[in-house]
């Protein structure tokens, strides 16, 4: 028998006054204001009891009519997607998975959801979901790789129809043009992930404004959820600066290609056993464009990858030096190297190659087995469009 609710007086409705309770009003106008969809359901039985004004529209519901749904009515429960969901949440407490909501109209929404339980103040176990509409970046990357297709549609067309003279400079150009494609998805992939990292921060301080409203309303397990609110703050602050200076090369906008180098040199020396030297020419960076020096940090910072996953080197040497009317760009390591004959590029390398080519470069790789790796990528000049 379900004990019906405890009627109240307007009294006891009133917002309290004290103003020790501005953490909880506060965490409520985060709430209900934030941009981000956000709902939050009783774990054992499935009701929601709390949505925001962007989730409701994002579902197609009024508040009301929300605040009456359950959580079959809003997810796919029978999708395998949504029983991981489970899982990982009920080992870790916490999780992040796409799956499928449906909306009012009975619609599929792919959605990117973060979920985290928390105990309200009767010590009831909730979720709060926090929820990325996907459908925008679906149809971004949609175009892309339509835009990839046409490209190479558009070769073989060409290949049927031209003379060998006139074929040979129309694939040369279309070829520059699929460069310039990957080139141009793998910055839309990071800014998309720099965004996606943004929304996993909104998360985290969210989680921690939880567990710090939990804290004051309980005093007798404040000190745990404090260490909660904690960690969850230093993984934010975290996240924040590893997005900043790994995604958005802000500091070659800003400061130039060697000043960059020096940046992330110096950051990757802080987290990882690893040192690194520098011969560094500023002066060959005055003519050259914002996106020749963008694509070359690049380069570098996809070599650097490698080398950090796979070389297990002690030592870096990164050097950029004139070259003629062009300049040189090297970067030695003493890890462990690997046979040239036989080693298959993959993707990194494939991509440091292709990003050479885009500017008439050329990339090489001395390499064996046991001695270290040295990359030498040089370009013809500085002042490439």
């Amino acid at each position: 028998m379900i004990t019906p609710p405890v009627s109240r007086t307007k009294k006891q409705l009133a917002p309290a006054k004290d103003k020790n309770d501005l953490p909880g009003n506060l965490y409520r106008k985060a709430f209900e204001n934030s941009l981000q969809a956000n709902i939050i359901f009783i774990v054992s039985d499935g009701r929601i009891i709390r949505a925001n004004r962007a989730a409701c529209k994002l579902l197609g519901y009024t508040k009301k009519e929300l605040l009456t749904k359950h959580r079959k009515d809003v997810f796919c429960i029978s999708e395998n997607s949504y029983k991981k969901m489970i899982r990982e949440r009920k080992a870790e407490g916490h999780t992040r998975i796409d799956l499928s909501l449906i909306r009012k109209t009975g619609k599929l929404l792919p959605c990117e959801v973060t979920s985290v339980i928390f105990k309200d103040d009767q010590g009831i176990h909730n979720s709060i979901l926090s929820i990325v509409d996907l459908r925008e970046r679906l149809l971004r990357q949609q175009k892309i790789d339509t835009k990839n297709e046409e490209i190479v549609a558009g070769n073989i067309i060409i290949a049927q129809s031209k003379s060998d003279t006139r074929l040979e400079l129309e694939i040369n150009m279309k070829e520059r043009q699929i460069i310039e494609a990957i080139v141009e998805a793998k910055e839309t992939e990071r800014s998309d992930i720099g965004k996606e990292l943004h929304d996993n921060i909104n998360q985290l301080l969210g989680a921690s404004l939880l567990y710090l409203d939990m804290a004051r309303k309980d005093m007798k397990n404040g000190d745990i959820y404090l260490v909660h609110c904690h960690e969850y703050t230093l993984t934010a602050i975290e996240e924040i600066r590893k997005l900043t200076k790994a995604l958005t090369a802000e500091a070659v906008k800003d400061f130039g290609l060697c000043a960059a180098v020096e940046d992330i040199s110096r950051d990757t020396m802080e987290t990882y056993p690893v040192k690194i030297h520098l011969t560094l020419d500023n002066s060959i960076e005055n003519t050259m464009s914002g996106k020749f020096k963008l694509n070359v940090f690049r380069i570098l910072q996809e070599q650097l990858t490698n080398i950090l996953k796979h070389a297990n080197a002690t030592r870096v040497d990164i050097s950029i030096s004139p070259a003629g009317k062009g300049f040189m760009v090297s970067v030695k390591d003493d890890g462990v190297g690997f046979d040239t004959t036989q080693k298959k590029k993959g993707i990194g390398l494939n991509n440091i190659i292709s990003r050479a080519e885009l500017y008439k470069g050329n990339a090489h790789f001395i390499s064996s087995a046991g001695k270290g790796c040295e990359l030498d990528v040089s370009f013809p000049q500085t002042n490439a469009n």
